[in-house]
């Protein structure tokens, strides 16, 4: 319980700490201000997840494109946004469920890097979202994070994935990088009660798989097996599977 209450005690003191660099960033032009809220959101998290104790360990990091792409992830744990903005090599936001937007100063940073929050209940506002996503990463050269999962499995088997969750890379035409991670819900959300781990993290990067020339069909073909791609990208020996 006390590493569970200093981290949380780090992560409010850092959010705090960093308040005045978000209010100066209001002003700023929006590629400045993701990319400088990118950079301090980055370093909050890799300080929070240095005071659990753990170690993240990447693997195919190299399969991350030079241009934006479409980061489609497995959701564990709460530390899953952290770990995988540690590695992104230019901005990138996540589109989250809306409950992540009433979370106090942390919602602040999400929308500054660009994040976009989903009603998963409002179709109309997710096909908004979804199109938003991928002006986004259009308009502004980053890259789009989303958990297709909906909600985080804590260590268990995936949830199903929610349809429509690769549209924004389809309507964009950006690659889409599956990734699968390994670790994170023994940090805290598979523990029981107040209680924080030291874990060892597992990232795996799949290789990119390109959108431009899918059809609809391959479009629907790429929908339902992108589970089945990320499950598959970790091996015993930790090396990474070919998407």
């Amino acid at each position: 319980m006390l590493r569970a209450l200093h981290t949380l005690f780090v992560f409010i003191w850092l959010m705090i700490k960093h308040h005045p660099l978000y209010l100066r960033l209001k002003k700023a032009a929006p590629e400045e201000r993701m990319e400088k809220s990118m950079q301090a959101v980055v370093s909050v998290g890799q300080q929070t997840i240095a005071t659990t104790g753990s170690r993240v360990i990447y693997h195919g990091v190299e399969n991350l494109p030079e241009e934006p792409a479409y980061i489609v992830a497995n959701h564990q744990s709460v530390f899953d946004v952290f770990v995988l903005l540690a590695e992104m090599d230019r901005t990138s936001a996540f589109i989250a469920k809306d409950s992540l937007g009433k979370v106090p100063l942390l919602h602040l940073w999400l929308e500054s890097i660009g994040c976009l929050y989903l009603d998963r209940e409002d179709a109309r506002q997710a096909v908004k979202v979804m199109r938003q996503a991928a002006n986004q990463m259009k308009d502004y050269q980053m890259n789009m994070i989303v958990f297709p999962e909906g909600t985080k499995s804590k260590g268990g088997p995936m949830h199903p994935f929610k349809k429509g969750s690769l549209k924004p890379a389809f309507m964009a035409k950006v690659p889409i990088v599956p990734v699968y991670i390994d670790g994170t819900a023994g940090i805290y959300e598979g523990n029981k009660g107040l209680c924080v781990k030291p874990t060892e993290v597992h990232v795996y990067f799949g290789e990119p798989i390109p959108t431009k020339d899918l059809d609809r069909s391959g479009e629907n073909e790429l929908s339902e097996r992108i589970g089945e791609i990320i499950t598959s990208l970790k091996k015993p020996d930790g090396e990474v599977k070919k998407a």
